[in-house]
């Protein structure tokens, strides 16, 4: 009898935490749910918040470069996100991941500063047409994570 009780707990409380997790959006749904709204100054929040972190987010610091290069171009905020990169991929020990964040950090720095102008709406709405359900590169940006989990 205790142990059928115990094991009802047990399920009955492994059912609440999944219920409570499936209802705690992801930072990439959150993302994903503002682009699909065209929410782009909610997004930037996101993200300068992800980066101004003690512990920043991998992926969020390339979809801010993403953000920084296409969206709201900012040359100095996509240098800075891109040099957090760097700084948690060389703490990383990982060389795959050194060298990408190296090579993500001097493409932003190669970029004439006056290709940094304000995106036209056009150029928005090219990139809403072509990412209609996810913020773009999402993908990708997530898969940086595998390099910094244990």
């Amino acid at each position: 009898m205790m142990n059928s009780l115990k094991t009802l707990l047990f399920f009955s409380l492994l059912c609440l935490g999944v219920s409570l997790c499936a209802q705690t959006p992801t930072i990439d749904s959150q993302l994903s749910q503002l682009w699909r709204s065209r929410n782009h100054d909610q997004v930037r929040t996101i993200l300068e918040a992800n980066r101004a972190a003690a512990a920043p987010d991998v992926g969020i610091l390339h979809c801010s470069k993403v953000f920084y290069l296409f969206v709201q171009p900012d040359k100095a905020k996509a240098i800075s996100a891109m040099t957090q990169l760097k700084q948690l991929a060389d703490s990383s020990g990982k060389q795959t991941f050194v060298d990408l964040a190296a090579s993500e950090l001097a493409e932003v720095q190669s970029l004439p500063d006056h290709e940094f102008g304000a995106s036209t709406q056009e150029a928005l709405n090219i990139l809403h047409s072509e990412f209609s359900d996810k913020f773009p590169n999402i993908e990708f940006s997530a898969s940086l994570r595998r390099f910094v989990q244990p």
